[in-house]
């Protein structure tokens, strides 16, 4: 973090009007950090709330640092054990996790920065589309269809302003190409899905950030550099046709 802070008055760009930062969500953090009888904090009462407010702390500490270097900052709670919620292997009660969540995204607010929530497979989409995110980031390329199946609540969340944020660029092990007209096809057609559902299209392509579909710290340089400019690429080609300035 303190690396990428200085590193951005080198770009010669002035003070950047927005800048990302990502932190590990609190329910994945209460999930993945056990006790000395290596049982889960989050079903522990008095280790769960100790971690869910360090984790909402941290996420408060990043928006602070971010919004001294940029005009705006968005910080993304990466929550990757959601995809095990409401299964067999995680009884953690719902509103447990909401209120976890909830408590991350306000303390991110109490900063002046918007929330985001990152989460690469299926999950309750109802459940996140519930709390007082922002913005949501899902893997659009593989896992689209999980999100298709809540349709009224992610109506619910566009309309009161919230953003979705289409992990549509694929990583190298897809196999799949970086060709942005393809890529492009690809977003038209998920969004023409959740259109004959009732959703409204203008809304979701205002709405709408396009990112990888999950992080590239795992990728080539090489690869890197090219899924990034397929982004570019593809976010003008979206711009021009929809008209936004």
């Amino acid at each position: 973090m303190h690396l990428f802070l200085e590193s951005l008055p080198r770009l010669g760009t002035g003070r950047p009007r927005w800048v990302k930062g990502q932190v590990t969500g609190p329910f994945s953090f209460a999930m993945t950090v056990t006790d000395e009888n290596k049982r889960a904090l989050a079903y522990t009462p008095e280790f769960q709330e100790v971690a869910v407010q360090g984790m909402a702390m941290k996420a408060r500490w990043l928006a602070r640092q971010l919004l001294r270097a940029a005009e705006g900052a968005l910080v993304v709670l990466d929550e990757p054990y959601l995809c095990s919620f409401g299964s067999a292997f995680v009884n953690v009660p719902r509103q447990d996790v909401i209120a976890a969540l909830d408590g991350a995204v306000e303390a991110i607010h109490h900063e002046g920065a918007l929330a985001g929530l990152h989460c690469c497979g299926n999950t309750d989409w109802s459940l996140v589309l519930s709390t007082a995110l922002d913005v949501i980031n899902f893997d659009a390329y593989e896992f689209f269809q999980g999100l298709s199946l809540y349709p009224a609540e992610l109506d619910a969340f566009l309309r009161k302003g919230g953003i979705l944020s289409w992990g549509i660029v694929p990583p190298s092990r897809s196999g799949a190409g970086l060709d942005p007209r393809v890529l492009l096809a690809a977003l038209d057609d998920r969004i023409g899905q959740l259109v004959s559902k009732g959703i409204d299209r203008a809304l979701l392509y205002r709405q709408a950030l396009l990112t990888p579909s999950c992080g590239l710290a795992t990728e080539t340089v090489d690869r890197a550099d090219r899924t990034m400019d397929a982004l570019v690429d593809l976010a003008c080609l979206v711009r021009e046709r929809e008209g936004f300035a």
